[in-house]
């Protein structure tokens, strides 16, 4: 068994699906439910779990890390992945100590780097590419090195580039001097694999930190003969849109949807959800619905209305901004379980991990047995319990993926639902 630990459900789920590529059969959970996690462990190769931690404060991301780890640690497993955000948002450096602490781990590898997703690092800074007039640069190694107890450094990608042997006397240096946490440069994929190979030389207590995209490098030592089905009849059910990430690339993504498919678009206004009329928020939209459905629409795309406002990139947010956006988020859950009860629902595209998490929690399902990788990270599977099981569903997060990523994963959808 390989446990993935991620911090929200677009995580689990993008992380989750570079093993199911390789013929692994893939469990996403939902929540961090420990008795879920034991009844379906037998059934499958590899379990990633949303701890839902994002958000939280920084002691409790801790605690609920630590504690789940604890609880891994007890059971037969190859070894424990601790997912962070491609954009180290959230919690990143206070959760990877906190599996580093539960497992008494003298050293941690941390590959922040997704080159699918153009997220690379160098020179221990994160570059982000311009979207919409959107770009940023993130400091990693200050990032951990100022949130973490233990000694943090970087190994650039000079060092990277020289191979193995230069990775891990970089690193045998570093302990020396009583680092333990090595933040490592990477913007290839070829890089990743480098870092993979020096990980899985070092003790077996080595933590492995990092993306989707190292996640991917570890995949490949694990492939087994893909099981492949032929696509299913398409069916005359509507696929249902829900956008609850406010991200310029998103906005770009529905804009492209769009114009190509001329697929009208329902909003949903978020002051009037935090103003307390969340049940006129659905009426409304319940009644565009209606409309849109009698006049034969099989798109039906659910968005927050400030998905085309000014986005910037916010690594930590405010109690206060946490508390709206989960507000925004269980209404976008409840209107998914209002739309599947009342029309035929083939299948459920999702962008953005609260609101993601919302609508399985508001259809009762329990986690997503994964299917394939549309573009990468961008995964489809079928949700595991609950009053739509077995129903498809695609996860994005918000800031993933080509202009045409929504058009293709709707192309998709519709061969598979």
């Amino acid at each position: 068994m390989i446990y993935i630990i991620a911090d929200d459900l677009t995580g689990a789920n993008d992380t989750g699906v570079q093993y199911k590529r390789r013929g692994l059969r893939t469990l996403i959970s939902a929540e961090a439910d420990l008795s879920l996690l034991y009844k379906m462990a037998d059934n499958f190769d590899v379990i990633s779990i949303n701890a839902d931690t994002r958000t939280k404060i920084p002691n409790h991301a801790y605690r609920t890390t630590y504690d789940l780890v604890k609880h891994i640690q007890t059971t037969e497993h190859e070894y424990i992945y601790k997912k962070v955000d491609s954009l180290v948002r959230g919690n990143a450096a206070q959760e990877l100590e906190a599996v580093m602490d539960a497992l008494d781990a003298p050293l941690a590898v941390v590959a922040i780097s997704y080159p699918a997703n153009a997220r690379t690092l160098c020179n221990g800074t994160l570059v982000l590419p311009d979207t919409n007039g959107v770009s940023a640069e993130i400091d990693v190694i200050k990032l951990f090195a100022e949130e973490m107890k233990r000694k943090v450094q970087g190994i650039s990608l000079a060092t990277v580039r020289k191979g193995k042997d230069a990775i891990l006397a970089a690193i045998q240096l570093g302990q020396s001097d009583g680092t333990a946490v090595f933040v490592v440069d990477a913007v290839t994929d070829e890089d990743l694999a480098r870092i993979r190979d020096v990980a899985l030389a070092l003790e077996n207590k080595t933590v492995m930190c990092g993306s989707a995209g190292l996640a991917n490098q570890l995949s490949l030592l694990k492939t087994r003969d893909v099981r492949t089905e032929g696509l299913r009849q398409e069916k005359d059910g509507i696929i249902l849109i829900m956008i609850g990430s406010r991200n310029a690339c998103t906005a770009e993504q529905i804009q492209a949807l769009t114009d190509e498919t001329g697929m009208p678009v329902i909003t949903t206004f978020t002051s009037e959800i935090l103003s307390g009329h969340r049940e006129k928020v659905c009426f409304e939209v319940l009644q565009q619905a209606d409309n849109l459905i009698a006049g034969g629409c099989k798109l039906l795309a659910v968005v927050v209305d400030t998905l085309f406002l000014d986005f910037k990139i916010s690594l930590k947010d405010s109690q206060d901004t946490v508390s709206d956006s989960l507000k925004i988020a269980e209404t976008m859950g409840s209107l998914a379980k209002l739309l599947y009860d009342r029309y035929s629902i083939d299948g459920i595209l999702s962008s953005g991990g609260d609101t993601s998490l919302a609508i399985l929690k508001a259809l009762g399902a329990k986690g997503i047995e994964l299917d394939s990788e549309i573009l990468p990270g961008v995964p489809m599977g079928k949700l595991i319990g609950g009053k739509a099981e077995g129903m498809t569903i695609v996860t994005k997060s918000g800031g993933f993926g080509p202009k045409d990523c929504l058009i293709r994963s709707i192309e998709y959808l519709k061969k598979q639902t």
